[in-house]
């Protein structure tokens, strides 16, 4: 097995679809696609065809996601 082909598979890059990513952040199709073509949801258009990396919505995801210790303020400030 040449180096080459072990260094290809060692990349392996994972796209997802709009249809996806909508199902796997519980959004609009529309929803994803206005993200999307604002900037705010990383993505490549190819084809004419938008498509996401994997890694760019996990990233994402945890980009947004809310702290615990920001919730526990909130809830403390509202008691």
């Amino acid at each position: 097995m040449s180096d080459k082909h072990v260094q290809e598979q060692a990349i392996p890059l994972r796209f997802l679809t709009l249809n996806e990513v909508a199902k796997l952040l519980r959004r609009s199709t529309s929803w994803v696609y206005k993200q999307a073509e604002s900037g705010k949801l990383p993505s490549v258009k190819l084809g004419g065809r938008l498509i996401f990396e994997l890694e760019a919505i996990d990233d994402y995801i945890g980009h947004h996601r809310r702290s615990s210790t920001s919730t526990t303020k909130k809830e403390a400030s509202r008691g």
